[in-house]
């Protein structure tokens, strides 16, 4: 990929491109169960899945930047957000560490707006909450591309040689 003629914005959603469809027919699978189980209204229904998209794509978007930026620390450190929100979202027992953690982490937010959802309370907060962890994640995944196709000036100074 360093190396190919493609233009970077290309090579990102080529990248990109398989985890977000596989992201996105999980959320409407999801949004069918949830609809079935909480015997949620149409509008509900949607807007659980529409919650439940966006959320996907915020976390894939994040994950892939992380990895990408950060290699497997960066995976692992996106696993700990899993790990954090799950922890604090399932226990009142969790140490307050957890609590404080889990606002840094998109889950949470996501959390949040499907719970929001699926109440039938208003999730448009935490849906651009949501949308900036995606534009944030976005930006930093495009960063990673066009980082690794570029040849520094030692590279060329140590090419020439």
């Amino acid at each position: 990929a360093a190396l190919s003629r493609e233009p970077s914005a290309r090579l990102l959603a080529g990248a990109l491109w398989p985890s977000l469809a596989i992201v996105a027919v999980q959320a409407l699978a999801l949004t069918g169960a949830g609809a079935a189980a909480l015997r949620l209204t149409a509008g509900a229904t949607a807007s659980l899945g529409v919650v439940l998209v966006i959320a996907g794509v915020a976390f894939t978007l994040v994950n892939h930047a992380l990895g990408a930026l950060l290699g497997n620390p960066g995976r692992l450190l996106a696993l700990g957000m899993a790990v954090v929100t799950a922890v604090a979202a399932t226990t009142f027992a969790a140490p307050a560490a957890f609590a404080s953690v889990r606002a840094l982490s998109p889950l949470s937010p996501a959390l949040d707006a499907v719970q929001a959802a699926a109440s039938g309370s208003s999730a448009t907060l935490t849906v651009l909450v949501l949308v900036g962890w995606a534009l944030l994640g976005l930006g930093a995944s495009a960063y990673s591309v066009v980082r690794t196709r570029t040849v520094g000036v030692d590279a060329l100074v140590g090419g020439a040689r």
